[in-house]
């Protein structure tokens, strides 16, 4: 399985660091939203804002932006990697030989394709990239 997870980091780099761009870009904007909310607890308490404000990470409530987006990015760059290992094995368990395997990534952004094969069997694994205003960038594996 690790020459398996070794090919899939290889090919998908691009596309993480694609990921991770647009993460940073919402955290950005996830960041201004937060300070909207820490606004309103000092100039407009009411029980919801309080509630609001009391889920927020500390280092936003610290108004540590630097390390609010450091600690962010970190959580999504293991995610990626925690879904590699998920992506692998869900192809092992579709059968694909782990020890003789060609992985060719199209790459057409902010989607991708990977056809993978061992010689024997052709498995093709697309990608979804999700988000938007209030949804933190996400992606999704889709194989057939």
């Amino acid at each position: 399985m690790k020459n398996l997870v070794d090919k899939l980091n290889t090919e998908l780099i691009e596309f993480k660091n694609h990921y991770l761009v647009l993460t940073e870009k919402f955290l950005f904007h996830d960041w201004d939203r937060m300070q909207k909310i820490i606004d309103d607890y000092y100039s407009n308490w009411t029980k919801e804002i309080s509630k609001k404000y009391h889920s927020l990470p500390t280092s936003v409530k610290r108004n540590e932006q630097d390390k609010f987006i450091e600690t962010e990015m970190a959580v999504a760059d293991k995610r990626f990697d925690d879904n590699v290992l998920k992506l692998a094995a869900r192809l092992i368990k579709k059968g694909i030989n782990s020890e003789n395997i060609n992985i060719k990534a199209t790459i057409a952004m902010p989607n991708i394709e990977c056809v993978i094969n061992d010689g024997n069997k052709y498995i093709t694994a697309y990608t979804i990239i999700a988000g938007g205003n209030i949804q933190r960038p996400h992606y999704r594996y889709l194989i057939k």
